[in-house]
Order: C-alpha cells, then sequence, then structure tokens
C-alpha cells in the first residue's frame, strides 16, 4: 500500500531540494548518479528517499481526516485498502524513518 502512494508520482521536490543543498556544500551528486557510483553521495540519497517517505505518509494520514476522494488522480488508499490499513501504514511511514 505504501508503495502504491511512492509510485503515484508527484512533485518529489523535496528529494531534488536535498540533493541541490547538498550540491551546495560541495557533494557532486549529479556526477554520481551519472556515474553509477552512489557510495559516496549514499548517506545524502538515503536522506531525500526518507524525506519522500515521512511525507507520503503525512498524505495518506491527511487524505483519510479530510475524507479526501482522490490522490494524483487514483482512490485514497484509505477507500482502496480500509481506514485501519491506511492508519497503520501512514503511521509506520511517519515512523520508520526514524528507526
Amino acid at each position: 500500500m505504501a508503495y502504491d502512494l511512492l509510485d503515484s508520482g508527484g512533485k518529489r521536490w523535496r528529494p531534488v531540494l536535498g540533493m541541490m543543498f547538498a550540491e551546495c556544500f560541495g557533494r557532486d551528486i549529479e556526477a554520481s548518479i551519472k556515474k553509477g557510483d552512489f557510495a559516496h553521495n549514499e548517506d545524502i540519497l538515503y536522506a531525500c528517499a526518507l524525506t519522500e517517505i515521512i511525507h507520503n505518509g503525512s498524505l495518506m494520514a491527511d487524505d483519510l481526516e479530510d475524507k479526501s476522494l482522490m490522490r494524483r488522480g487514483k482512490p485514497c488508499t484509505y477507500l482502496q485498502y480500509g481506514e485501519d490499513y491506511a492508519v497503520n501504514t501512514s503511521t509506520l511511514m511517519y515512523i520508520a524513518p526514524i528507526i
């Protein structure tokens, strides 16, 4: 269920902003990605991915609280899987990146 929301798109400006910020402090993220050598910037890429997971968890909880019907052109996750799964999955998406 978490992957459904993550795979459905979005602007992804948080990870891009994180990578731009890292480049301002001397990291060459673009070169690492082009070479396929992620080892030198693994920490930055990991942090950017975690930010996106947390954000999507908040969207899932917000949709349930607001009783929204659609998210990114599809029915909200709580409508597809049920409210109990949406609550538990959104909570996991908040907490898992921290532990």
